[in-house]
């Protein structure tokens, strides 16, 4: 049997490190955060259709920007976002 001081010494750490878990979890999430608002967001919608028109009036594309055009003319009309 656990005699009274040590037991109070126990749940003394024990609460010490739950309170720097938790300050640890919090510092994370915090980071999480800043990072997600320093990402910009995806382009979608009438903005990527808007990217697509432009991209399928340029005569020359990098890799990345023939690869979405290709993929988007590929695509029957009804399966294109907001063209119904």
């Amino acid at each position: 049997m656990t005699n009274q001081p040590d037991a109070g010494a126990n749940l003394k750490r024990a609460l010490e490190a739950f309170e720097q878990n938790e300050a640890a979890v919090a510092e994370a999430m915090n980071e999480a955060r800043a990072e997600r608002s320093r990402t910009p967001a995806p382009v979608t919608g009438q903005a990527l259709l808007n990217r697509i028109e432009k991209l399928a009036q340029q005569r020359s594309l990098d890799s990345q920007d023939a690869a979405l055009r290709s993929d988007c003319l590929r695509r029957p009309p009804l399966a294109r976002p907001g063209l119904i």
